[in-house]
């Protein structure tokens, strides 16, 4: 009896967290295009700080050079 109620409770619980739980190959897959993802992220950031220093260097250098209109 009491043996059938812990069966009939944790049985659907133990089905379904099975069911959510990827494989070994769908989850290193996943991981991958996560960290992938991650990474392009990273570089247009990157790209995105380097062409603002860019333009502030340049800005920098233009009003630094001595005008000629004299």
């Amino acid at each position: 009896m009491i043996t059938s109620i812990v069966d009939s409770v944790t049985a659907p619980a133990l089905a379904s967290s099975q069911a959510r739980h990827p494989t070994p190959e769908e989850f290193t897959v996943t991981r991958n295009t996560a960290h992938r993802n991650d990474r392009k992220k990273q570089a247009s950031t990157l790209k995105e700080k380097r062409a603002v220093k860019k333009a502030k260097r340049a800005a920098k250098t233009v009003s630094a050079v001595p005008s000629t209109d004299r």
